[in-house]
């Protein structure tokens, strides 16, 4: 099935904005945590922002993936009772299947979107752009301006 169809059904909007607002909410407070909490040492807040990126990124997206299989299975169901068909291979139930794999896709890549957003500063940081002690004021102004 083309992506476009996904793209351009009437529930896909709504759905991937849901996912990725609660998804970015969830990340940018995981993130801004381990800033404010975090000491001067560079490579263990860089690697401790990435690592918890990815748990919550696997996270959602498995999260996501699961709670949107389970209502299209359901929404299929019901199709099917009220056609009296089986819609299995159809582009309806083909259609259910991309918006729930883009919404977990979207749900995994969206903590590491935040990530690469608050560890911008430190990394400049690392790199003797900025600062060492101004990369955590850095890192959460700039990522609070992105929610």
């Amino acid at each position: 099935m083309a992506l476009r169809r996904v793209f351009e059904s009437e529930d896909f909007g709504p759905i991937i904005h849901r996912f990725f607002t609660n998804t970015l909410f969830d990340s940018t407070f995981t993130l801004l945590g381990i800033v404010v909490g975090a000491n001067v040492n560079l490579k263990v807040v860089m690697i401790t922002m990435a690592t918890s990126s990815l748990a919550l990124g696997i996270s959602a997206g498995i999260s996501v993936y699961e709670a949107e299989r389970l209502e299209s299975e359901r929404k299929i169901i019901e199709l099917e009772r009220a056609l009296f068909m089986n819609l299995k291979g159809t582009r309806i139930e083909r259609k259910e299947r991309a918006t729930t794999a883009l919404a977990a896709l979207i749900a995994f890549l969206t903590p590491l979107f935040s990530c690469m957003v608050a560890i911008s500063p430190f990394i400049f940081a690392a790199s003797g752009i900025l600062e060492v002690n101004l990369a955590p004021w850095f890192s959460v102004r700039t990522h609070l301006k992105t929610i």
